[in-house]
């Protein structure tokens, strides 16, 4: 064919411009240059995206908002600074002591961190972290926008411009621009393109590595997102199998196609996923220490929302929120409402291919409304908000349809399009009569409504020969792209005013505040030992700062160590602990080195001056005990937790009868076959005597009661005829409701208070009439310390009704011979003379650590007695390997939560402690055995290529004779 044939038969086959126009010609000579082309599908939505945030920047909209919202907020910002740190040289992505104690990081790394893309924060400085995640946000945007461009362009054949503006409406949809605040599940949402192309290569030409790659990368990047896309691809591979024609789908005509390509993208997905083994299995074991019980999914056979709640989520602004009782996000701009149903009446796409179609859309919107289909695709765990987690899949499918629809807009009948829009229209007045409260109907109604006709009017004038449709396409395109822009800001908007967000001037000065004091304590002491701090921004302030703490926030929590420093008075449930106030024996016990707050206040007197730098005041525990401690075997006895009730009553049994009588198995967790009930009866203060006494060997008691009295103000009802409590009751609403208690001074001994009820009713704290912030509530169940009262004057703690239930629940002294039966002590001073002798003691019998890394140590240990035990505050793991010289030991948990061993013989002895657990070496041959599968697969296929070369070249071509 000749070059003007040629030119002619492209121009011919562009079905939107209609002839070689001057801007026809500069579109095309552009977006067909693979570098021109490849770089507005990366660079339209990143800087669209970027362009959203310098937006609702401005003082009229979000002043200051930054990335800190939701999640990012709490979590993600500060594993991104665990990080950074161990790229430039600190920190270890085994093994972590900055959350609860300590616990494997694997696991966070796994789900958080393990993108490649993640390592560029390593460029950025400590103080541009904001910039980093920044950064990471726009490129995995942008290659977002890439990924679908080369998938629509390569292989549902659109025109370069049909593609990048698909593409850019993937990228932006509604589901990415809310959820990429969830920067590791954004992988997910990149690499789909690809993984669906993969599929078809395997399919069609046999061709696996792109399919391999993406499997495992998706899985490398996020377990979590990786898994779903794993349920995608096996469906989608019967999609795209029955999709194509015979012809299309087996060119080389291959014999029992479908159960050899079955076969292979069988084969070829077990080699992916052993390539990925090594986050895989490292997540598993992650998952172990408590995520996987995170939740009782309840598998409902039932309706989770109104079918129709899925035509509102198209519209425009339809954000409704992001906790429970939404509906997927899935606006992927106006126009695709109109381009789907004429995909379906059409002729772009084939009779099979509108019904598998239509089969891939009733799966989704099935799985989005069957409980128990979304549970499967949530790994058998109900999602924590931020519900439909996959919904991008169908986004994307949603949106190839529409793209090839709109590549040949020219071939429907006008009437056809109107028709579909004056239905919309229709629905959308239904929208309107149903009320739904996040549709504005002057805001989402009305935009989306002249979005529709706008758009349909210009998708009308494409569909007439005698109009320069490349000039309509070209203003059609550009107000798609503000539409998408627009509505971006909208739903940033709405999830910035559900949820909130932090300004990045008060993130950046906090960091710049408390940076200077924690790298003092570094430089100065580099010993192993512990921090907190009584200030804090978030959870997670230890990983931000680099020190090690018992406070933390993760998805992958371990259950046991947030039962131990709950038991003990701390704030600790859900997936997170925060470490609430000073207790001097706590944090001797936990090796709780330095302290430090913003002010001098809320110090117990147990603490020593240290340091003040920029208005931070540090305060240091000379008792802090190691990180392992010589301890009575009395300590291996104790439990915290049972499963059953049978459990707690055979549990009880057998503290009754240990030496030292205090019921530490006070807090007892247990399923009764309906739901999981918490125990409290007995205050922390009793526990701690009790754990005390068990590592001493004898009993003791650091906290003894304070006597109080407790009156209640006229407004306040107090009812003591229940079995367990005591009932404060709010007579009159909109009035205070103050329940006051008078306790005595203890002269020089702290004062601690602590409030015992299974029930989370909400109450302001007043001491000495100064504000204490809340107590009862999530997060809020805990000890408080009240400093000092001198001997012989009295203080008082109110606690004023503010929950909507009106009353307050503490529980009574069940032990009391009393009628009624009087409340359960909620008032202890710390015997200062008994700590500081009773730590002096246990400091002898400290481990001391020469050399160590965050995920091993050695040194010294002296055992006063052969068969001695040795408690240590490492969360138990069977990942850790234990020597005591040179010899390898079995170690067990103690206290249900932390490693303890023995040592046989009494004197000095060497001790090492490396954290390597075996499935971690398990993964890493795994994948090994992965890639070099796959290297194989790679070798004979290309000696097989070769062969089939030479061959070819041997072959006469076909008009030239054979020889001889």
């Amino acid at each position: 064919m000749s070059q003007k044939k040629k030119k002619e038969a492209r121009i011919e086959d562009v079905s939107v411009l209609d002839r070689p126009s001057r801007l026809h010609r500069l579109l095309r000579c552009n977006l067909t240059r693979s570098s021109a082309f490849y770089f507005l599908a990366f660079a339209i939505p990143a800087v669209m995206l970027y362009l959203v945030y310098v937006l609702l920047r401005y003082e009229e909209f979000l002043p200051h908002l930054s990335v800190l919202k939701i999640d990012m907020s709490f979590q993600y910002i500060y594993y991104f600074r665990a990080l950074q740190d161990w790229i430039q040289g600190e920190g270890s992505l085994i093994y972590s002591f900055s959350r609860a104690l300590g616990g494997e990081f694997l696991g966070i790394f796994t789900y958080y961190l393990s993108s490649p893309i993640s390592f560029i924060v390593g460029l950025f400085s400590r103080e541009a972290i904001l910039d980093a995640i920044m950064a990471v946000y726009l490129i995995k945007c942008g290659l977002s926008g890439l990924t679908a461009a080369i998938y629509l362009r390569k292989s549902a054949k659109v025109r370069p411009l049909t593609a990048i503006l698909f593409a850019t409406l993937y990228a932006m949809c509604g589901f990415s621009v809310v959820m990429h605040i969830n920067i590791m599940w954004m992988d997910g949402v990149l690499l789909l393109p690809l993984l669906a192309l993969g599929i078809e290569r395997l399919i069609v030409q046999k061709k696996y590595l792109l399919f391999v790659s993406t499997v495992a990368l998706n899985l490398l990047c996020n377990y979590y997102v990786g898994y779903m896309s794993c349920i995608f691809a096996f469906f989608y591979f019967f999609y795209a199998y029955f999709s194509m024609s015979r012809e299309e789908r087996n060119p080389q005509n291959e014999s029992r196609h479908f159960l050899r390509a079955l076969v292979r993208i069988g084969v070829f997905a077990v080699i992916a996923v052993a390539i990925s083994a090594i986050c895989i299995l490292p997540a598993y074991y992650s998952l172990s220490f408590g995520k996987d019980a995170f939740s009782t999914p309840q598998w409902i056979f039932k309706s989770q929302f109104p079918l129709f709640d899925l035509f509102v989520k198209f519209m425009f602004g339809s954000y409704d929120t992001l906790k429970y009782d939404g509906a997927p996000h899935l606006y992927c701009g106006v126009i695709i409402m109109v381009l789907i149903p004429l995909y379906f009446i059409g002729h772009a796409a084939s009779k099979r291919q509108k019904i598998c179609s239509a089969a891939m859309i009733s799966l989704f919107v099935l799985s989005f409304s069957l409980q128990f289909l979304d549970l499967i695709w949530h790994g058998f765990q109900a999602p924590n908000m931020l519900e439909f987690r996959y919904a991008f899949m169908l986004v994307f499918l949603l949106l190839v349809m529409g793209a090839k629809v709109f590549d040949r807009i020219r071939e429907f009948d006008p009437r056809a399009i109107i028709a579909v829009t004056l239905v919309l229209l229709t629905l959308c007045l239904a929208v309107f009569y149903f009320d739904y409260k996040h549709v504005d109907p002057y805001y989402t109604l009305l935009a989306t409504v002249l979005l529709l006709v706008g758009e349909t009017l210009l998708l009308v004038l494409c569909t007439y020969p005698k109009i320069k449709t490349q000039l309509v396409t070209a203003v059609l395109t550009v107000i798609v792209m503000i539409e998408s822009y627009a509505c971006a800001c909208a739903y940033m908007a709405g999830q910035c005013d559900e949820f909130g967000y932090s300004y990045d001037t008060t993130f950046n000065q906090y960091m710049a505040r408390w940076r200077g004091e924690f790298e003092y304590l570094k430089e100065r002491d580099t010993d192993f030992y512990r921090t907190e701090k009584l200030n804090y921004l978030k959870y997670n302030d230890s990983y931000a700062f680099g020190y090690r703490g018992l406070a933390g926030s993760t998805s992958t929590f371990n259950r046991e160590t947030l039962a131990l420093l709950s038991g003990l008075g701390h704030t600790a449930e859900s997936h997170y602990s925060y470490y609430v106030g000073a207790n001097p024996v706590i944090d001797s016990l936990f090796g709780v080195r330095y302290l430090l707050n913003d002010s001098a206040k809320y110090i117990p007197s147990l603490y020593d001056h240290h340091h003040t730098d920029t208005e931070i005041y540090t305060y240091k525990n000379t008792y802090a005990l190691s990180i392992a401690f010589a301890a009575d075997s009395e300590v291996e006895r104790i439990t915290l937790s049972a499963s059953t009730p049978e459990d707690v009553a055979e549990h009880a049994a057998a503290i009754a009868a240990a030496p030292f009588g205090m019921p530490f198995a006070s807090l007892a967790l247990f399923n009764d076959g309906r739901n999981v009930q918490k125990i409290e009866s007995v205050s922390p203060f009793d526990r701690l005597n009790t754990l005390v006494s068990s590592i001493l060997g004898e009993e003791v008691k650091l906290f003894y009661p304070v006597e109080f009295t407790v009156t209640g103000d006229d407004n306040t009802e107090i009812k003591t005829n229940y079995v367990e409590y005591h009932r404060f009751g709010r007579i009159e609403e909109g009035k205070n409701a103050d329940v006051t208690f008078t306790f005595h001074g203890a002269g020089t001994d702290d004062i601690y208070a602590y409030f015992p009820t299974a029930y989370t009713n909400e109450a302001k704290v007043y001491v000495n009439g100064e504000d204490y912030g809340k107590y009862f509530s999530k997060g809020n169940r805990r000890f408080l310390f009240l400093g000092q009262t001198e001997a012989g004057k009295e203080g008082s703690l109110t606690l004023r009704i503010s929950n909507s239930d009106n009353c307050l629940w503490i529980y009574k002294d069940l032990q009391s011979t009393a009628s009624p039966k009087p409340l359960a002590n909620c008032f202890y001073a710390l015997d200062t003379e008994l700590f500081h002798e009773v730590f002096t003691k246990l400091a002898e019998g400290n481990y001391k650590i020469t050399s160590y890394t965050e995920s091993s140590f050695d040194g010294t240990i002296k055992t006063a007695k052969s068969d001695q035990t040795v408690l240590t505050t490492i969360p138990y793991d069977e990942g850790w390997q234990i020597t005591v010289d040179g010899r390898e030991i079995d170690y067990h948990k103690s206290l249900d939560s932390l490693i303890s061993f023995r040592i046989d013989e009494a004197g000095d002895h060497r001790v090492t402690m490396v954290y390597a657990p075996p499935i971690y070496s398990y993964g890493v041959y795994i994948t090994a055995a992965g890639l070099g599968t796959l290297a194989l697969c790679l070798a004979f296929s290309f000696v097989r290529y070769r062969k089939n070369k030479k061959l070819s070249a041997s072959l006469p071509e076909p008009n030239e004779q054979p020889k001889g």
